[in-house]
């Protein structure tokens, strides 16, 4: 979605790639981005925290922007952590973008609808929530070159396996899903 609206990105599947702590930062390190946008779990959080952490001395200025469900439905976890800027609760692709380009205009954040985040003073400020896209087939497809696609798997599926959702959850409202009541309010 940033790239469709001509912002350069560098998307890294550390699962995937079987990354190292080291090879993740250096790979950052090397990008230099302004903004760094990571999606985190439940299980992953303390994790993600940890290595995210470690790149505020080889970065000062980055901004590291965390998004998912736990994060949606406990955002001031993330924002615990010193090296986390911001939080985007619920859907992230036009809360992405117009951060990214309010920190690429040095305009208020205030006005980015869908974010969490702390300001120059340390208070935190939680932005209105973002209506879901009302059109997902406005949405291009998914970021897929230069990503490992070879190892990608699923037990029972020829590999390699990349999946593609035709919509954002299911018409059915189960209480113990955590993706339509986080994300997507419904």
């Amino acid at each position: 979605y940033l790239e469709q609206h001509g912002i350069d990105v560098l998307a890294i599947d550390g699962v995937a790639e079987r990354c190292s702590k080291e090879s993740f930062r250096q790979r950052i390190k090397q990008y230099s981005p302004d903004l760094l946008i990571a999606e985190s779990s439940t299980t992953s959080m303390e994790y993600d925290l940890e290595l995210l952490s470690t790149l505020v001395n080889d970065l000062p200025d980055l901004k590291i922007t965390l998004y998912g469900p736990h994060v949606s439905v406990l955002p001031q976890e993330a924002l615990r952590s010193p090296a986390v800027h911001s939080v985007i609760i619920g859907e992230p692709e036009q809360t992405s973008l117009e951060l990214a380009q309010a920190l690429m205009t040095n305009s208020d954040l205030k006005n980015v609808d869908g974010l969490m985040f702390r300001d120059a003073d340390g208070t935190v400020i939680t932005n209105r929530r973002r209506e879901l896209i009302p059109d997902l087939g406005s949405l291009p497809y998914p970021k897929r070159h230069g990503l490992p696609i070879q190892n990608y798997h699923v037990p029972g599926f020829p590999e390699p396996v990349v999946f593609m959702y035709g919509s954002r959850g299911c018409p059915f409202l189960c209480n113990f899903c955590l993706w339509p009541q986080t994300l997507f309010e419904r």
